[in-house]
């Protein structure tokens, strides 16, 4: 067992995502089906990076929900709690020229939605309001299943297309 007395990376803690839940415009709540972290599968059921412990350019959380990413223009409301792990006196992290495209799948073809996000990236710190903030997006008004890592689904995509959360110490 060892223990470092120098922090590894020079940088804001990231955010732990502790809960992901989504609400159709129908007002109900919709499980997230799969999600991956780039083609990594992520546990739901416990804390996780959105773009893994050192986020950079291309990376991408693909989200699945037959509930809600398959109705043509509902209105989607991903609600986001960060971990307790992020403690209450950490400033929240400020990605620099960090832009994030969402997009949804229509059979082979990647769509872009427009988002309205409170959460600032995912950045936003656990004693904001709301604590961790929401993204609202509106699917679009055709849709069809596709393929993402071998599971076919209604997906949809964030990936980082610019900028990053910080880099590590040198």
């Amino acid at each position: 067992r060892a223990h470092l007395r120098t922090p590894l990376m020079n940088v804001s803690p990231l955010p732990h995502i502790e809960a992901l839940t989504l609400r159709v415009s129908v007002d109900r709540d919709a499980a997230i089906d799969e999600a991956f972290f780039n083609s990594l599968p992520l546990d739901l059921s416990k804390d996780f990076y959105p773009f893994g412990a050192e986020p950079k350019l291309a990376d991408t959380l693909y989200l699945a929900s037959e509930a809600a990413f398959s109705k043509p223009g509902a209105t989607i409301t991903l609600r986001i709690e960060l971990s307790e792990e992020i403690l209450s006196d950490d400033p929240p992290v400020n990605p620099r020229d960090l832009e994030l495209r969402w997009e949804a799948l229509q059979g082979r073809q990647w769509i872009p939605v427009q988002v309205a996000d409170t959460s600032q990236h995912f950045s936003i710190g656990r004693n904001s309001s709301p604590p961790g903030g929401e993204i609202r997006f509106t699917m679009p008004d055709r849709l069809e299943p596709g393929v993402v890592n071998g599971v076919t689904g209604s997906w949809v995509r964030v990936r980082i297309i610019k900028g990053n959360y910080g880099t590590p110490a040198h």
